[in-house]
């Protein structure tokens, strides 16, 4: 199958903890998409139809790598990860 790619993965409005989270939906089709976000020993996920996600109950001063992937119709096959690294606000 086509290969599901997000694209133009962008964070917006970082405030001391939380973060609102946009990307762009892969040309073939997706079913939803896998949001992964981590900071030292934490790591949390979330399951998303959308195109964006709102990530609160941060640590101030942290930095997050946020991860983006399609998953396509079947529920299994997971495009290519997009990757941003950010510091939450102190």
């Amino acid at each position: 199958g086509v290969k599901q790619v997000v694209t133009n993965l962008s964070v917006f409005n970082v405030t001391t903890s939380s973060l609102f989270v946009y990307w762009t939906k892969p040309k073939g089709s997706s079913s939803f998409y896998r949001i992964h976000w981590k900071s030292g020993e934490i790591s949390l996920q979330r399951n998303v139809s959308e195109t964006y996600l709102t990530i609160s109950n941060l640590t101030a001063g942290e930095q997050y790598t946020i991860t983006v992937s399609a998953v396509a119709a079947d529920n299994l096959t997971e495009g290519k990860s997009e990757t941003v690294v950010i510091y939450t606000s102190k």
